[in-house]
């Protein structure tokens, strides 16, 4: 994955950005996210949908801060 950071303003009708960081976030593994999810950094969604007829199961989800993603990785490269 590749994490990039920006700064960004609207100028006019037009939304202009100022990358400022990019990061190579590489090799990760199942022992690596069980112990991000243990220590509060990511966590599990259970996505479902209920209709009043009917209930969709939409998938498991995880989900992390943008500050806590390098964390989820082996190897951490600025590019």
């Amino acid at each position: 994955m590749i994490l990039v950071n920006a700064f960004s303003e609207i100028r006019g009708d037009v939304e202009w950005f100022k990358y400022d960081r990019a990061q190579l976030l590489s090799e990760t593994s199942a022992e690596i996210l069980r112990s991000q999810i243990l220590s509060g950094n990511v966590l599990v969604d259970l996505r479902l949908h209920d209709k009043i007829t009917s209930a969709r199961n939409h998938g498991t989800g995880f989900r992390a801060h943008e500050d806590k993603l390098p964390l989820l990785f082996k190897n951490v490269r600025d590019l």
